[in-house]
């Protein structure tokens, strides 16, 4: 009965940990899905790209990798140097039997100049740091290229529905000609351009879909997974224009950028191995213990001595002059970068802001004029006031003026994102943004 009672808990606690897989891992497929299928009523977003691209790429596996090798170099680089053991037989005397067995044993350890091997992984510790610091600059970049990836896929599908659109629009004109012509009361040229802008239309469908396949097959390699992999499509999400204070950004970004990070870690490892090459000069000390058989005196066949090295000082000076102008190079390059940051930031703020402005120009004024333009132009086309060339030429300038402002949309997305990666991410962005909310009700939002 007892054993019938313990073989019941078992078996409940195996079903639990079964379903407790089973339920995970059916979580993990739903995110997976929402990613890889074409045809699943779940749209990608960008929150679940970016988890799986995180997960999936390699390159941050192999940073870390990189990172671990570097830190497990720390133990090696502070131990004390393997003991020498030395034997030696004088080989008459083994099967002699007038002497006795004659033999050597020495045992000698080198002991570094106190200090030395801490300083050794000091240095391979900030080194490591360094390296490390890698991870979140690879982070970074694979951030920045799935949001830019998917103000791609985004545009692409939108092109796609937005060109559907402009089809259907067209497909009506051209009815309108072709019952006008019926009537006598157009030419049979209304028709054959309606057909041709129609064409051209579809044309325009056929190099859609090929960029809609490159994008996928580029999102697919950030995926790492095979470049023909369904994709979901995305979901058009709303992004507010951010609000950034321009002066209190490269405050931020000096603080916690991981490039500034790493090569601040490799300044450290500098100066240790700066100080490590003044302590060269300080010899490092030998302890030695030897047995000699052969003597003849048994007092004198047991010693133990002390030996260490003589520093000579032009190769030490060269070393010390070594880490010096390394210590150099860092800090010129670390001014460099500081510089280049901050260029940067100014650079692809502007764009974030030129962006911003084409679009509140497009949403509150190109468009609506395009549009009132075209109504127009159809209305009077269908009165007899006006002619088939005005409504088709307004309606191919407002298919370009949309098509603009989807591109637009697109590279504003682009942009705050590669801002994002300049200023170390978006956490220390969003630190920057006027106000620590969404944008106010004056401000437009952008699909």
């Amino acid at each position: 009965m007892y054993h019938s009672i313990q073989y019941h808990r078992v078996l409940c606690k195996r079903s639990r940990c079964t379903c407790s897989f089973i339920v995970a891992a059916l979580s993990m497929f739903s995110v997976v899905g929402a990613i890889a299928s074409d045809k699943t009523d779940t749209p990608l977003n960008l929150k679940s790209l970016i988890e799986q691209v995180l997960q999936n790429n390699p390159e941050i596996p192999r940073t870390r990798a990189s990172w671990q090798s570097a830190k497990a170099k720390t133990d090696q680089v502070s131990a004390y140097p393997d003991p020498m053991l030395s034997y030696s037989v004088a080989p008459q005397t083994i099967f002699s039997k007038q002497s006795d067995y004659g033999q050597i044993i020495n045992v000698s350890q080198v002991m570094p100049w106190p200090g030395k091997l801490n300083v050794k992984k000091e240095i391979a510790q900030w080194q490591a740091s360094a390296i490390r610091e890698t991870i979140g600059t690879t982070r970074l970049a694979l951030i920045a290229a799935s949001k830019m990836q998917f103000a791609d896929w985004q545009y692409v599908h939108a092109a796609i529905e937005l060109n559907t659109q402009n089809k259907s629009l067209l497909q009506e004109f051209k009815n309108i000609a072709e019952i006008k012509y019926s009537a006598g009361r157009a030419s049979k040229q209304d028709v054959l351009r309606a057909e041709v802008e129609f064409t051209l239309l579809e044309k325009t469908d056929e190099a859609l879909n090929r960029q809609k396949a490159t994008i996928a097959a580029q999102i697919n390699n950030l995926l790492n997974w095979a470049s023909k992999s369904p994709l979901a499509m995305p979901n058009q999400d709303v992004v507010p224009y951010p609000l950034i204070d321009i002066r209190r950004l490269p405050q931020l970004v000096l603080q916690s950028h991981p490039r500034l990070k790493q090569i601040n870690a490799s300044l450290v490892a500098a100066e240790k191995q700066q100080l490590l090459a003044k302590r060269e000069f300080y010899p490092d000390i030998q302890l030695k213990v030897s047995y000699n058989s052969l003597r003849m005196n048994t007092d004198n066949q047991f010693t133990v001595g002390v030996g260490f090295n003589i520093p000579l000082s032009e190769k030490r000076n060269a070393a010390v002059d070594e880490a010096s102008f390394k210590k150099s190079t860092l800090n010129w390059r670390k001014q460099s970068l500081i510089a280049e940051i901050n260029k940067l930031i100014q650079i692809h703020h502007a764009r974030v802001v030129e962006s911003e402005q084409v679009i509140k120009l497009f949403e509150s004024r190109i468009l609506p004029l395009a549009e009132d333009n075209l109504k127009a132009a159809r209305s009077d086309y269908e009165s007899g006031q006006g002619n088939f060339l005005d409504m088709i030429t307004a309606e191919q300038n407002l298919i370009r003026l949309q098509l603009q402002l989807l591109e637009t949309r697109s590279n504003y997305k682009k942009q705050v994102a590669l801002l994002e990666e300049i200023s170390g991410g978006s956490e220390i962005l969003e630190k920057s943004y006027l106000s620590g909310k969404a944008p106010s009700n004056d401000r437009r939002y952008m699909q």
